[in-house]
Order: C-alpha cells, then structure tokens, then sequence
C-alpha cells in the first residue's frame, strides 16, 4: 500500500530533531504493517502530478492555519477536493484535520478555549468496524488553537471532548481525519510547550507538562486504526 505524506509544516524553524514526515513513517512502521511512503512537500507547492501515485493521502500538521490565504494552501486545498471527487482516500492530521474540513465544506475558526495543548481523552461515540480493538475512549497529544467547528456534508462525528468536540470524523469509508497528533513524541511536546510559554498562561502551562507524565498517549492503537481504515476490505491481511 503506498501512502503519500503531503507534509503542510514548511520547516521555517526547528523545534525537533526529526521532520514531520519521519514521524509519520515511523509511526506507521512501529506497526509492523507493509507500506510504502512517498513524500511531497506541499507546503513548498510540490504536489503529486496525479492522484494516481499514492493508494491514500495523507496531509500532516503546520503551523499555518488553514485560513491564511497561502498560495500553497489554496492548492493542497483544490487537491483534496479532487481527491475526494475522484474517492481516493484521505488521512488528515491537525492541520490536515482541518484544511480537509475546509475543503469539504466544513468550517474552521480559533478555538475559544484557546491553546488546547498537552494529552487528552478522546471519548469515542461511534465503533466501526476498522476501530479495533474497539475502546470507548483513548488518549493523544494535542497542540492546536483552531478547531473544526462545523462538519462537512455527509461527516459522521466519531469521538470528541470538551475542549474538542470534533476531535475525529469520517466521511464514509474514505475519508479519516483527526485533530490530536498522534505521530509526535513527548519531546515534541515539551518543546512546543516550552516554546509557547509566553502565549499561554502560567497555569495551563504547568497542567499541559503534568499530562505528559500521567500516562503513555494511545498511538499504537491509534496506527492500528488508521491502517485498517486506508486498508478497508483488505486489513485483515496486513
């Protein structure tokens, strides 16, 4: 199966010591499934030539949010909404999440909770049938001030939680997109944190550092998910 990363994080600073879209394959890899990756750096205007190159696309997070009015954006947007005429498979990630809600008719604004940063239970309403093992809940990391406010036509709302209502949806059996990152590491996190020091205050702060240590985030049973969605009829066999 091949899946090609449509990396939106142009890389204007560096807050790690791996890219995004190392993360993505290496999360996807720790589950030991048969894919193959190919990388477009969308937010530097490389796009695939055709949809035909990859079996699923999946458009990572940024920094930009989907309504700058980029160039770029506006492309990487009209190449979804291709995608998704043409019923190729979409993964969006944070800003994926959101710019595939955009693209779709969805709507997307900062959020009045402001940061929501650190991990988070995600309780989950619905359980098809590529969510196994089926849990009722599950817990990633987050690191986003915009949300999706309004689902596009035809998304059906598969968890959410108070800070994030519409923290995953589908459309169908082809389109899986999810707010929280469940691809970044706990350093990551730390550095953003510790980066976004002065726009957060004190308190949140210190209560996004403490959730890194309460427990491990679910991204092993998340990769689990999201290979048996792309693979459907056919994940029984990875």
């Amino acid at each position: 199966m091949k899946i090609g990363i449509l990396n939106a994080d142009p890389a204007t600073y560096v807050i790690d010591q791996q890219t995004d879209p190392e993360k993505i394959k290496q999360f996807f890899r720790a589950d030991g499934a048969d894919l193959e990756f190919t990388t477009y750096e969308a937010a530097h205007g490389e796009l695939p030539e055709s949809i035909e190159a990859a079996d699923v696309f999946l458009i990572s997070g940024s920094p930009h949010s989907v309504y700058d009015g980029l160039p770029w954006i506006s492309d990487l947007e009209q190449f979804i909404q291709c995608c998704y005429a043409q019923h190729k498979k979409l993964i969006g990630i944070c800003f994926g999440h959101q710019l595939i809600a955009q693209a779709l008719g969805g709507q997307v604004t900062k959020s009045d909770n402001g940061w929501v940063v650190g991990l988070h239970e995600i309780s989950l309403y619905q359980r098809p049938p590529w969510l196994s093992p089926a849990r009722p809940r599950c817990a990633l990391y987050f690191i986003n001030q915009d949300q999706v406010v309004t689902l596009p036509p035809h998304a059906e709302l598969i968890g959410g939680n108070e800070l994030c209502p519409h923290a995953i949806y589908t459309i169908g059996e082809q389109v899986l997109s999810i707010q929280a990152h469940p691809e970044q590491p706990a350093r990551f996190l730390r550095a953003v944190i510790d980066f976004l020091g002065p726009t957060i205050n004190p308190e949140a702060q210190e209560k996004a550092l403490a959730s890194l240590e309460k427990r491990q985030p679910d991204d092993r049973l998340v990769a689990r998910w999201i290979i048996n969605f792309i693979a459907s009829e056919s994940f029984n066999k990875l």
